[in-house]
């Protein structure tokens, strides 16, 4: 969307323009993240021999526990039921987990751009004139790329907001 406005204000002594211009681009961007099984958040892993599924539980084997740190960076990630997609993760299919899975959903990735510019110019004699501008710009943009949080709300984001001014002074002698 633009708006763009200029003339005379002043016949041959003053004129001005002005100008606005906005972009809205509102849109989601399909994620898809691994995350862990029921059993594997247990510490058992899941293996094919010869086809079938086998079972070991690698924190007995260690003869370790589960780490209360390591579990509670697990414990922020989505619960195994919010798998609904076998294209990340080691699973074949949603019928049969094996120790991940992939969890899709929309994330926002919109974009928000505004430009204002306003000029103005005053002629004061042939051999002075003056000229003033100012301009206005913001852009918001969501961060997709930089989410790995779960949330359909990106945590990242751009938001510049830049002002100019200008002034010149033109003389002649």
């Amino acid at each position: 969307m633009a708006a763009r406005s200029a003339g005379p204000i002043k016949k041959d002594k003053l004129f001005f323009f002005a100008n606005y211009e906005a972009f809205r681009r509102h849109q989601q961007t399909t994620q898809t993240r691994t995350i862990l099984t029921d059993t594997a958040r247990q510490g058992l892993f899941t293996y094919l021999v010869g086809g079938v599924p086998t079972r070991v539980n690698v924190l007995q084997l260690a003869g370790v526990s589960q780490d209360p740190t390591i579990k509670a960076l697990i414990d922020k990630e989505p619960a195994a039921s919010a798998i609904n997609s076998t294209s990340a993760g080691d699973s074949a299919s949603l019928a049969v987990l094996r120790n991940t899975g992939g969890y899709s959903y929309n994330l926002r990735n919109n974009r928000i751009r505004n430009n204002v510019t306003g000029k103005l110019d005053y002629n004061m004699s042939p051999k002075n004139s003056f000229a003033v501008t100012y301009a206005w710009n913001s852009d918001l943009l969501d961060r997709p790329d930089q989410s790995n949080n779960y949330t359909v709300l990106p945590p990242v984001s751009n938001d510049d907001i830049v002002h100019l001014f200008s002034a010149a002074w033109r003389f002649q002698p």
